[in-house]
Parts: C-alpha cells; structure tokens; sequence
C-alpha cells in the first residue's frame, strides 16, 4: 500500500504538562484500542457472501477487535498544525503544545482515509496477499466526520513499549523532534521553552507559537526567536490528504 505512506512532518497534539514529560522522557503514550475516542475505528465488517462461512464472520465481529487490541496499541498523529479544531480537541483548548517529528526511523506510519462506511471483508474470497492490502484499509479507515483531523497513524507492539504505570509509553531518539508550537492560549514562557531545550539534547529544535489568523479560520505560526523576537514563518504546509 505504497500509496498510503504518508511522509514527515508529522504533528502531536499534547497538554503541555504531557508534552514537556515527552520532551524529558523521550516518549510519548500509546493509544490502546479500547481507549480510542472513535466506536467505530477498527471495526471492519466481516461478511461471508455465499453463507459458507457466516459463523466465522459473525465471530470476526464480535472477537476481532478484542483480539487486536490485545496485542496492538497506536501513535496517531497529523499532518495539520494550523486547525482551530484540532488544537481546540487535542491540545486542551489552545493550551497545550504541539511537537513536530520529522523523519522517524523503524516505524511505518500510514494515512487515515475518511468514508461514509467501514471497509468490508467478505472472507470467503481470503487470500493472503489481498486479505493483507484489505485489511491494511481497514484498519486505516475513519467516518468522513473525522476528516478534519488529517490523521497519520502507526501501530506498535505493546510487548515492545514501556509500561509504566499502567500506561504505555513509545520511545523515540531526540532527533525526529524538529520544532515545537506553543498554543495560542499556552501560559509556558517562551524563552523557558528555549532553555529547557539544550537541557533535554535538543540543540537544533526550533519554538514557535501559534496565533488567531486575522481574515482566515486557521492558526498562523510565528518563530520565538532567543531574544524574544518574533518573526511570521510560513512552514511548508503538510501532506495533504
């Protein structure tokens, strides 16, 4: 599915209390299945056409996801940092933080497509190799109503992950964080940001924040320079998708 590969950058929309336990820690949580906000993400519809197979279909649907879910867990993220709504929804109403990863080696990120219905299987026609490419769709699938979020998504092993807590946690190398954005409504000191960085091994990552666009419905970034000047970037815009 090489169309489905999205590239950098890629943007995760934190609380600031979160984001600066990432920027210290080098991780970040995992989503596991149970807890995604969506009823209907990974929710494929299993069918069998000719009725052969109906007993197995039906306990697709009922097991699948648990089983899924027992072995899986998810780092979502999105290639949109200028939406109102996403920093509204995820970034605690333009308080939080937003980090900006570039590159991330080891891991397979893949772009969340948005329709009106679930992918459906109909195992009866299962063949490995197009089972595979279906159910990469399904699990890569969300209703239209989500759109907004322009969601990448990558799935990791919990065995893989760190546990602490009760929680699941990803670990990433410090050179993917490319920058970070401050939201509009964010109460961090700029240039606390600035120190805290070489403090944590983050010598190039740069600090913006966001600000209310002036004629358009979108969040605009500006660079917090050292000596706290600020300068309008306009960033290259992310994949659209």
């Amino acid at each position: 599915m090489t169309s489905n590969r999205p590239k950098p950058p890629f943007f995760k929309y934190l609380q600031a209390e979160h984001a600066l336990t990432a920027i210290e820690s080098k991780r970040i949580k995992v989503a596991t299945i149970d807890d995604l906000n969506d009823l209907f993400d990974l929710r494929p519809v299993f069918i069998s056409e000719s009725g052969r197979n109906k007993t197995l279909a039906d306990e697709l649907m009922r097991d699948w996801r648990k089983m899924f879910a027992a072995k899986y867990g998810m780092i979502c993220m999105s290639c949109n940092k200028e939406d109102p709504a996403l920093w509204a929804h995820y970034s605690t109403f333009h308080t939080g933080i937003v980090i900006e990863f570039s590159d991330i080696p080891n891991e397979e990120f893949f772009e969340v497509k948005y329709e009106n219905n679930p992918v459906r299987i109909n195992i009866d026609d299962y063949v490995v190799e197009s089972f595979d490419n279906i159910f990469k769709q399904a699990i890569t699938t969300k209703f239209k109503s989500w759109t907004y979020e322009s969601e990448v998504r990558c799935f990791v092993d919990l065995d893989q992950c760190i546990l602490v807590g009760g929680l699941y946690f990803w670990e990433f190398p410090s050179n993917v964080i490319r920058s970070l954005i401050l939201g509009v409504k964010c109460r961090l000191d700029d240039q606390y940001m600035h120190r805290l960085l070489p403090q944590n091994n983050l010598l190039n990552v740069r600090v913006y924040r966001g600000t209310e666009s002036r004629d358009k419905f979108t969040i605009e970034i500006k660079e917090i320079l050292r000596e706290g000047k600020e300068r309008l970037v306009m960033l290259e815009k992310g994949p659209s998708t």
